[in-house]
């Protein structure tokens, strides 16, 4: 028998460990309480997060089903329980433990949230936007709440000046959260050249935000001193900030967020003058289904979506290959890309219609690289990716493009670039290269298998290569990388 005294000391002994992340530490003990005292409530309840945890969510949501059996009015234990079984993908049984939890405590604002992601993963958007909609009438500062509903207006390109607007709300959030969680200590050499050369480009064509004159001066003074390094002073290598000057100048263009916009009104998106019903009829006709279209966008629409990508300062997910990228979430998004997919779904609607967006994203390269983006395939069911940068810039039009390979990935792939090539080889597969021109899409179907060619371009600011992809239609999402 074990006194209430000693059960809350090794309660909190528990919880304590649990907070600290030594989650092994903290099962120990809570398993020693729950042996001596098998009833103890939030014993229970801390043992469900520590199984949660540990990616045990079967346990974690048997666990909370005996807390609620015991405490059957607590609005805290329902909501958890359906997240654990929203984690093991019941999300009927999730729906059902959420609406207890809301009954009980209507403004559980996390309650209805998460009951909006378990409507989303149905494909019930409008549902879930109701959802989140209720998170934020409760709480109006909830950005979790606030960012998914942009997603899902995102989904289904609608309501595209709000969109627009929202998503850069949700950038400027989730950007902040990011780097006060991950304060810069050091900046990588590609970064830093890129960030050197876009302030220079920025300040020389009459763009600014804060402190660009500052950040411009220092970043010019940590590139002089890499360059005068004695050795290892390669492209990959991190130089260590010294001095608040530094940090701060780093620090600032991380959280600067200027997001170009088109000058003018764009009549058309795509280019009107390509036969979009015969490149419909050839995809679809297609086995695989690939092909690239020349003069993708009007050149109004190439000329703006060119401007927002040399403007905008969102380039900020950094990748060993030496190269950066921009997501929907982190900037990436304006009236001009949503116009794009909404002109593909009118166009080519037996490819598009019908089908969310979703995903959108940017990669940026330096001038000379041996790989890009490496093997894999993308769980989509179309693949849309156009590059923007001028032909001039590319030293070999043999390549610089997009490689596709003609063998699909199977619904449970997941496996490095090795095996991948392995798998290829096995099957026969042959490769589709597509080479560099700038306003040619590839369209293809995002199983298959596809890579960055070979990348040598021009230096300079203006001469980066600049890839889009859009993903249309969800698919079963696994973990394939």
């Amino acid at each position: 028998m074990i006194t209430a005294a000693d059960s809350d000391t090794a309660f909190a002994r528990a919880n304590d460990f649990y907070q600290r992340g030594m989650l092994d530490e903290a099962e120990m003990v809570c398993e020693s309480l729950l042996t001596k005292a098998p009833r103890h409530a939030h014993g229970l309840h801390l043992l469900a997060f520590i199984r949660s945890r540990q990616g045990r969510h079967d346990d974690a949501a048997l666990l909370m089903k005996k807390v609620v059996k015991q405490r059957p009015g607590n609005a805290e234990a329902l909501y958890h329980m359906g997240n654990f079984l929203l984690a093991q993908g019941k999300r009927e049984e999730a729906l059902a433990s959420y609406d207890r939890a809301l009954a009980i405590n209507p403004r559980l604002a996390d309650a209805h949230m998460n009951r909006g992601n378990a409507l989303l993963e149905l494909g019930r958007i409008d549902d879930a936007i109701a959802c989140y909609d209720q998170a934020l009438a409760v709480d109006p500062g909830h950005m979790r709440a606030r960012s998914n509903r942009y997603t899902c207006y995102l989904k289904q390109l609608r309501d595209i000046e709000f969109t627009a607007a929202e998503g850069q709300v949700v950038a400027r959030a989730n950007l902040g959260e990011i780097n006060a969680a991950q304060p810069a200590t050091g900046i990588t050499a590609f970064r830093l050249k890129h960030d050197l050369e876009q302030c220079a480009w920025l300040m020389a064509t009459g763009r600014r935000f804060d402190g660009i004159e500052q950040v411009h001066a220092v970043l010019q003074s940590l590139h002089a001193r890499h360059a005068a390094a004695p050795a290892g002073n390669g492209a990959g290598d991190t130089i260590a900030l010294a001095g608040a000057e530094e940090v701060d100048a780093v620090n600032c263009f991380r959280n600067a967020l200027l997001i170009g916009a088109p000058s003018a009104p764009i009549e058309h998106f795509l280019n009107p003058d390509n036969d979009w019903a015969d490149i419909e009829r050839c995809y679809l006709a297609g086995r695989p289904e690939i092909v690239y279209i020349d003069n993708f966008l009007s050149p109004e629409a190439l000329a703006a979506f060119r401007e927002f990508c040399m403007v905008s300062t969102f380039w900020k997910t950094e990748y060993a290959n030496q190269y950066l990228g921009t997501f929907f979430d982190t900037g990436f998004i304006s009236p001009l890309q949503m116009e794009i997919g909404l002109d593909l779904q009118r166009r080519m609607p037996g490819i598009f219609g019908g089908q969310t967006l979703e995903e959108t994203w940017a990669f940026k390269y330096d001038s000379a690289m041996d790989k890009g983006i490496g093997i894999h395939a993308d769980f989509a069911k179309v693949n849309l990716n156009f590059w923007l940068t001028p032909d001039e810039a590319n030293l070999d039009p043999t390549c610089g493009g997009l490689m596709v390979y003609d063998v699909p990935s199977p619904a449970d792939y997941n496996a490095h670039a090795e095996k991948t090539y392995t798998f290829l080889k096995e099957h026969g597969a042959k490769a589709v290269t597509v080479p560099y021109r700038c306003n040619r899409a590839v369209l293809f179907n995002s199983a298959l298998f596809h890579e960055t060619d070979t990348i040598r371009f021009k230096e300079g600011y203006e001469n980066r290569r600049i890839n889009v992809t859009y993903l249309f239609g969800k698919v079963l999402q696994l973990d394939a990388r």
